[in-house]
């Protein structure tokens, strides 16, 4: 028998629990600039229907830009801003990606931007048509750049993550800067993570396979 073909598949289960659900990976490209006291603002349909709006406005004076393309979106101004990015789902979609908890999946977005202060960002999830909605506020470390993740349990523990109708980003920043999202090449998702009994499944599955190696050395 052949013991090591034997382990594939508990390896097979970790890769199952940690699937992700990619709610834009900003590959659909848009080009918009907004001028003193009115918004930029412009809509795209994504490969899966998914409508996105995004709109840019500086707050008093000159211009601010929002591009995408190459799985990134940056927005960039003189002056302070803010800007906002709408998803709205041809059917509610599940965020839970397989998972049966909202304690087991984290949402994430990689944040860069070259702003002297902290950027606040608040994400809100919506669902029956705006009339719930639960939200993730966090602030983007000045002059910085990673990875920011929430865990959806920790979020809300009474939202629907199983029927989310739409989802909004909003930030804005009083200093002139550079805004990047996406640019680790992951998108905005949402992850599984893989349960503790998970991870025992495989560390067991190693052992055994360290074991059988070692039986056949000698």
């Amino acid at each position: 028998m052949n013991r090591t073909a034997a382990l594939a598949p508990v390896l097979f289960i970790a890769a199952a629990n940690a699937a992700t659900v990619t709610i834009d990976n900003f590959s659909v490209t848009e080009s918009i600039t907004g001028y003193s006291y009115n918004n930029g603002l412009t809509s795209n349909t994504l490969a899966d229907g998914t409508t996105r709006s995004v709109s840019v406005s500086p707050w008093s004076g000159g211009t601010a830009t929002l591009g995408i393309s190459n799985g990134t979106l940056v927005t960039n101004s003189a002056g302070g801003y803010n800007a906002r990015i709408d998803y709205n789902f041809v059917n509610s979609i599940s965020l839970l990606g397989g998972a049966t908890s909202p304690a087991d999946v984290n949402v994430g977005l990689y944040v860069a931007t070259t702003s002297s202060i902290d950027v606040p960002f608040t994400v809100w999830f919506f669902n029956n048509q705006y009339e719930a909605s639960a939200y993730w506020e966090f602030s983007a470390v000045a002059n910085n750049a990673g990875l920011y993740t929430a865990n959806l349990d920790a979020i809300s523990a009474f939202f629907a993550w199983n029927e989310v109708d739409s989802i909004r980003i909003e930030y804005g920043t009083t200093a002139g800067a550079s805004v990047s999202l996406g640019g680790d090449g992951q998108g905005f998702r949402a992850t599984a993570v893989p349960e503790a009994s998970t991870y025992g499944l495989v560390l067991g599955g190693l052992a055994l396979a360290v074991g059988v190696a070692r039986r056949r050395r000698k």
